[in-house]
């Protein structure tokens, strides 16, 4: 089921992970801050913006619109998930949490999370 107040959750989700206000945010969607700010309020965002949110989430338009079924992208590519391994919940606790942390936090975290999964060099 889509609603509106959760999709303006998951949108500003991906704005503070990234530690974009509005106006930024609007420079990495290329559209306008007032369109952003109807994102953020009253307005779900075409499919282009959609999809440009998606990746500036490392997630998928469907995690956006319906909080379901959150893949990462790998190489722009395949996605992987192992449901068994994963409980929505808890990633969702955890980005919340990694989300309103410091911007040099994130990235110390993410540095800190590639070299625990091999990806860091």
């Amino acid at each position: 089921m889509i609603d509106l107040k959760d999709i303006v959750k998951r949108i500003d989700l991906i704005r503070k992970q990234n530690g974009l206000n509005q106006e930024q945010l609007a420079v990495e969607l290329n559209t306008s801050q007032p369109a952003v700010s109807k994102y953020l309020k009253t307005r779900i965002p075409p499919a282009e913006i959609l999809l440009k949110l998606a990746r500036l989430g490392k997630t998928t338009i469907e995690w956006i619109l319906t909080g379901e079924k959150s893949y990462l992208y790998k190489d722009n590519s395949a996605r992987q998930v192992n449901e068994a391994e994963h409980s929505y919940d808890a990633e969702w606790s955890l980005a919340k949490k990694i989300a309103l942390m410091p911007a040099e936090t994130r990235e110390a975290i993410m540095t800190i999370i590639d070299h625990i999964a091999g990806q860091g060099k």
